[in-house]
């Protein structure tokens, strides 16, 4: 008897070719699609300290400077964008200004905030309330601070209600 046996064909067949490249090319998308949006999240993360810490420092130096003078040394401009303290340790006058053109918040010519992040949303900067002597009881300052990280755009509102000695 004659053995016949078939010839058996080494390698793999077209259809087993694209079904593996095909399986390759969705794991790939998965993990590119997982790394993309780690970097996103971690952008979006950045952003955000940097829009928290620059308001927050804005808003100490902010205190800083209204504790510094008194109800009859601060005066609040009529526009809400604008105010004067004159310190009553030194009688240094010290002039807070927002100019959203600029997108800074300075005082006395030096920005408050860094290179990071812009301010806007200046048209109630500055709020005072006065007691019935026209002295100034209360300042309220209002901003916006925005950054961008990698395109990753982010925003926060601050406010601050300051009480101020009398």
């Amino acid at each position: 008897m004659k053995n016949i046996r078939k010839k058996q064909k080494k390698g793999f067949t077209l259809i087993e070719m694209v079904v593996v490249t095909a399986a390759i090319g969705m794991v790939m998308v998965a993990v590119i699609s997982v790394v993309v949006a780690t970097f996103r999240s971690q952008n979006q993360s950045k952003s955000n300290i940097k829009v928290s810490s620059g308001g927050a420092w804005i808003l100490d130096e902010l205190k800083r400077n209204v504790l510094l003078g008194s109800g009859e040394s601060i005066v609040c401009a009529e526009n809400n964008q604008s105010i004067t303290i004159t310190s009553i340790s030194d009688g240094e006058e010290i002039v807070i200004n927002c100019d959203e053109d600029s997108g800074a918040i300075t005082a006395n010519s030096n920005n408050l905030n860094s290179g990071d992040i812009t301010i806007s949303n200046c048209s109630s900067f500055v709020n005072c309330t006065t007691l019935p002597s026209l002295e100034v009881s209360e300042v309220v300052f209002e901003f916006t601070v925005d950054t961008e990280t990698s395109g990753i755009e982010s925003s926060q509102d601050f406010d601050l209600s300051v009480s101020v000695r009398n």
